[in-house]
């Protein structure tokens, strides 16, 4: 059978590059980032060889020039349906873990361990691995979700010499809770900008806002906020750093909601300096 385009370039990275710490992410947003750029700073700066093999979303290609430049980046073609990039996830991580010979491998988010788990027991790929839910929605409202990660997490833990590794104390808690087995807790650090940056409140009132995970509920509740809150104090302002799907900040401007979708820690901290809470 004739190699596709998409398995010609899986196997010309694979050979190009060894590893020691095999990464499977998905798209890494912002707050993904926020941990993965750190840690994977933190072992290539102890001369570790890493591969990173994430969906190239568009959004977030800004993300991709803050990682180290010794790490490996394989990037997975976003488009097609849910199910096309799972399964070019999963061709990329069996190729990465099979040619590269990675020690151990490291998955981000509900559904990459998923594909771990697909990997280790079906295409026997037995590789000790680390596992980070960054959040995922399956620890929170989806709770429908809850047994499958359980199931999920077990096998891994049992079979794969897994470990979690929880990036928020939220997130601690509930994988807890599903597995009932020891979570590590290594948050993200904090950029020292925001230590350094200095206090220069606005004139008006401002008060500065903004939320770890995209939640549509999040920027309703924010406007109501605004409007109820402006009622009562003449003058004050509202400001949300980040990004909205297109109804909530639709609601957010409507409340006259500042939305600053900053994407350096610098300016970050120059906003935040600028309020009043």
């Amino acid at each position: 059978m004739k190699a596709t385009p998409h398995e010609i370039a899986l196997l010309e990275a694979a050979s190009a590059h060894r590893s020691d710490v095999l990464h499977l992410v998905g798209r890494v947003t912002d707050t993904v980032f926020s941990f993965l750029g750190p840690a994977t700073a933190a072992l290539a700066e102890r001369g570790f060889i890493q591969t990173v093999v994430l969906i190239d979303d568009p959004a977030y290609r800004h993300v991709l020039e803050k990682f180290d430049r010794s790490v490996h980046l394989v990037l997975i073609d976003a488009a097609g349906s849910y199910f096309e990039r799972v399964k070019r996830l999963l061709d990329a991580y069996c190729q990465m873990a099979r040619t590269g010979r990675p020690a151990v491998a490291h998955l981000h988010g509900v559904v990459c361990s998923m594909i771990g788990l697909y990997a280790g027991q079906i295409r026997h790929l037995r590789l000790p691995t680390y596992f980070t839910p960054h959040g995922s929605r399956s620890l929170g409202p989806l709770r429908w979700l809850g047994a499958t990660l359980r199931w999920a997490l077990q096998p891994l833990s049992r079979r794969m010499a897994s470990r979690v590794i929880a990036n928020a104390r939220v997130d601690a808690r509930s994988v807890q809770k599903f597995t009932r087995e020891s979570v590590d807790l290594i948050e993200s650090p904090v950029a020292m900008v925001f230590f350094n940056a200095r206090r220069l409140p606005t004139t008006a009132p401002l008060i500065v806002t903004g939320n770890r995970l995209a939640n549509p509920l999040s920027g309703s509740l924010l406007a109501q906020c605004a409007v109820l809150l402006a009622d009562q104090v003449p003058g004050l302002c509202f400001s949300c750093i980040g990004t909205a799907d297109a109804e909530s900040t639709a609601q957010i401007n409507a409340a006259h909601v500042a939305l600053n979708p900053f994407g350096d820690d610098a300016a970050r901290a120059q906003h935040m300096a600028t309020a009043w809470v």
